[in-house]
């Protein structure tokens, strides 16, 4: 192999060499980077049952109050309220809420009016009811989105024993269709990263669906952060507030939420768009990490399918490139496999391969969009 490497043109030498070294690269990324997930074991034995606030922001989406907030409420914990924030709703959503705590006295319902004076922001709403809530440790969540089962606040609870942050995770609801499936992917592909880095004892976000810390560090920091902007309060305060040890993961099914389905690609896109705004904030070496892993990749695609079209007479230089494509293909879909199935998730591998070729495509657009034209509402 390696005579036959050395009498090739310059110009395969070069696409076998490159071939191989994002081979290398790939492998140590999807090894090191993804196998911390299934490899993780959260040491905390016989936990305090801290009582817990759980916190949602609510806008107009009467849907939730009716079809998530009764989960919420069936949680099985011994000492937790719901305060539900209701964020200058055209809706009246008030009655609907005051009818479920006549038989739930641990639901709570405060409205935040309109106001000429402030700018109604989801950092102002969450501020407020910070302030508000009965106990220090507190649960945030979102009314897209609801807990897979009544044991998600006792599984999130337990890492108040470990830390003043806890970090979750929530997926996307599962529909038919490959679109769903594409989506629910790339959830479970980001996610990915921030929670291994994480584990790895370098926090730099969190998802506003399912995370969690104490009043006492968000006070003792000043509260949020980049008030400029509209988001940022799961990643740029997370990273603000998050260190090695202070900072409790938790991977469990159980303790995981599902985000309602996004209707059209372009409404994925688009709120896409929106929330990786803050990207451009993140530490250097973690947008260095993203860069590598996406441009190795691409290169590493490039490469073989160049090999493989140009080397159809030199057999086994194919070979070799047809190896590497299906070496890389077997160990990253045992190991998403294996990601999955710890933040239960399924029904993905067939998506992942389609996931794989073109997500560093949709980044790169993402990013010019973000330049091009940024998304309303980002500017406070």
């Amino acid at each position: 192999m390696i005579d036959l490497f050395l009498r090739l043109d310059p110009v395969w030498q070069a696409l076998t060499a490159a071939a191989a070294l994002m081979l290398l690269i790939q492998l140590i990324y999807i090894l090191v980077v993804y196998w911390r997930i299934p490899g993780y074991r959260q040491s905390v034995k016989n936990p305090e049952q801290f009582p817990v606030s759980i916190v949602v922001v609510v806008r107009d989406q009467l849907y939730w109050i009716e079809e998530a907030l009764p989960k919420l409420l069936a949680q099985n914990y011994p000492t937790f309220e719901v305060v539900v924030v209701d964020d200058a709703s055209e809706t009246d959503l008030g009655s609907a809420v005051q009818m479920m705590m006549l038989a739930c006295p641990n639901l709570r319902y405060t409205r935040l009016n309109p106001s000429s004076k402030l700018t109604r922001t989801r950092k102002l709403a969450l501020t407020v009811v910070i302030k508000a809530c009965a106990y220090p440790n507190i649960l945030f969540t979102e009314p897209n989105c609801y807990p897979t089962s009544d044991q998600w606040l006792s599984i999130m609870a337990k890492g108040f024993s470990a830390g003043d942050v806890v970090i979750g995770y929530c997926g996307m609801e599962e529909t038919p269709g490959f679109r769903n499936r594409l989506i629910r992917c790339d959830r479970l592909m980001t996610s990915v990263r921030y929670l291994s880095a994480a584990i790895a004892g370098r926090p730099y976000r969190g998802i506003a669906q399912n995370l969690a810390y104490t009043s006492a560090i968000y006070f003792g920091n000043k509260g949020f952060n980049r008030l400029d902007l509209n988001t940022g309060d799961d990643d740029l305060f997370i990273r603000k507030i998050a260190r090695r040890d202070n900072t409790a993961i938790i991977l469990n099914p159980k303790a995981t939420l599902r985000q309602y389905p996004y209707r059209t690609f372009r409404a994925w896109f688009g709120e896409r768009k929106y929330l990786s705004y803050t990207f451009r904030y993140y530490p250097t070496g973690v947008k260095n990490g993203q860069f590598v892993e996406f441009f190795s990749r691409l290169l590493f695609w490039g490469a073989t399918i160049a090999l493989l079209a140009g080397t159809l007479r030199i057999h086994p230089l194919w070979i070799a490139a047809g190896g590497a494509i299906l070496l890389r293909w077997l160990v990253l879909l045992f190991t998403v496999s294996r990601v999955a199935r710890r933040l239960g998730e399924r029904g993905l591998l067939g998506a992942l391969l389609f996931h794989d070729l073109f997500s560093p495509v949709w980044e790169v657009l993402l990013a010019l969009a973000r330049r091009i034209r940024p998304s309303k509402g980002i500017w406070e």
